[in-house]
């Protein structure tokens, strides 16, 4: 049994690490993900790095639950909203998709979550995603998780939302 949660604890403190690589010296997100995810998919340029995980088993070809961190550099004095970039991102989405659902879950001083359902329009299947949106002093950032699925069940919404309301902006001193 305490080899089994000492092998947990050491999991969570990798993924703990992996996921506070930053951009810039300025600030670093703190994202737990749960054990179970493997990294699929990672991506970095000079003004953004994207991270996709999918559960132990699957790729990014067949995943049916995909977490993506999404880590955008903020050009020096452009003053910009979790809000602003959630409407950005709908007015994204809705170019691609049919929007079927579009639901703000926790709007706090800064950091923004939202639901929404879409079906893209070369697909055949809806695609619920839950986001969060957390403005640091020089990135964005953006993490979401999605399910290619028709319904999206309370108890994974639920254990979604905890996840993405626990993230934490580090800033250096």
């Amino acid at each position: 049994m305490s080899i089994r949660i000492h092998s947990l604890v050491m999991g969570i403190l990798v993924l703990c690490t992996l996921l506070t690589s930053k951009l810039t010296a300025d600030d670093a997100l703190m994202f737990v993900l749960e054990p179970g995810w493997i990294l699929a998919n990672r991506e970095s340029g000079e003004n953004e790095r994207l991270m996709e995980f999918v559960p132990t088993g699957e790729t990014m070809e067949n995943w049916s639950k995909l977490c993506t961190r999404h880590d955008i550099r903020r050009p020096p004095g452009i003053d910009v909203t979790p809000s602003d970039m959630a409407q950005i991102f709908r007015k994204l989405l809705a170019e691609k998709s049919e929007i079927k659902v579009w639901q703000i879950l926790a709007l706090d001083d800064q950091p923004v979550t939202i639901l929404w359902k879409a079906r893209a329009h070369s697909a055949d299947h809806d695609q619920f995603e839950m986001m969060r949106y957390i403005i640091g002093e020089a990135t964005v950032y953006r993490i979401a998780f999605t399910i290619n699925a028709s319904s999206l069940d309370r108890v994974q919404a639920k254990k979604w939302f905890s996840a993405l309301q626990a993230a934490e902006l580090m800033v250096s001193p």
